[in-house]
């Protein structure tokens, strides 16, 4: 009886497969857009926060300490 190798599937992509609309004027001038329309904009940095929190409200915000022989003080 043989052994079977393993076949390793690959790992997913770090980003999105890029696409581009590209239009040439007849000044040679191309103009490069993106077809996949823009989320709404956080209003704020604030914003981002909040919704965070609300997902993971434990989750480790912001940690600081004194000296390297102080204990850290957390925020979460």
């Amino acid at each position: 009886m043989g052994t079977m190798a393993q076949v390793e599937s690959p790992a997913p992509p770090l980003f999105a497969e890029p696409r581009v609309r590209m239009e040439r004027r007849v000044d040679g001038t191309l103009l490069l857009s993106n077809p996949v329309p823009l989320t709404r904009p956080a209003r704020a940095v604030g914003d981002w926060l909040t919704g965070w929190a609300k997902r993971a409200p434990g989750r480790l915000f912001l940690a600081e300490r004194a000296s390297p022989s102080i204990d850290w003080t957390r925020l979460t």
